[in-house]
């Protein structure tokens, strides 16, 4: 069986952190595999979606200390795949999974990893606003913007993101 197969098999049992441990160590072999390296993105996407759909259902849109830690660890391992981003396939659905209430703006790993890999994440389009026929909506650009600046405020003087570094992408925003 290969590695693929096992990880396939190990997230379809929602074995998320048996893919993980499994996959990551795979990929530290061989960090030029792109295939092993998106599957284990998908393994995180699968493990965050699990863990965030009942708290969006929820509609307390604060996820609760020991689920806030889990979606922390879970998002930081996105940063030790070192994706080659923007991506078609990966963008839409990693921010799309954090917007639903601004539940990303909770998830200190997400915003730090946003701040860190800045302008690189985004392309020209995606700062343009989102229009249907009833209204107009904020880019996906200017809606992280805000999630990273609320996720900056809630701290109240204890960021561990740099505040010249949200200014920053506050203005990159818009």
């Amino acid at each position: 069986m290969s590695i693929f197969d096992e990880l396939r098999t190990l997230k379809g049992q929602g074995q998320f952190e048996d893919a993980w441990q499994h996959g990551f160590a795979a990929f530290q072999q061989d960090q030029q595999n792109i295939f092993l390296q998106t599957t284990l993105f998908w393994v995180i996407y699968a493990a965050l979606k699990q863990k965030i759909d009942p708290i969006k259902q929820q509609g307390n849109i604060k996820p609760l200390p020991a689920e806030q830690n889990w979606i922390d660890t879970w998002v930081a391992r996105i940063d030790d795949l070192n994706l080659a981003l923007p991506n078609d396939n990966i963008d839409y659905r990693l921010w799309n999974l954090f917007k639903y209430k601004d539940i990303g703006q909770f998830c200190k790993p997400l915003c730090l990893y946003i701040l860190l890999r800045g302008r690189g994440l985004f392309r020209p389009e995606d700062h343009a606003p989102y229009c249907t026929d009833a209204k107009e909506l904020p880019s996906p650009v200017l809606k992280l913007a805000r999630m990273v600046a609320a996720n900056y405020l809630q701290d109240k003087g204890n960021a561990k993101i740099p505040v010249d570094r949200v200014m920053s992408f506050l203005q990159y925003a818009i």
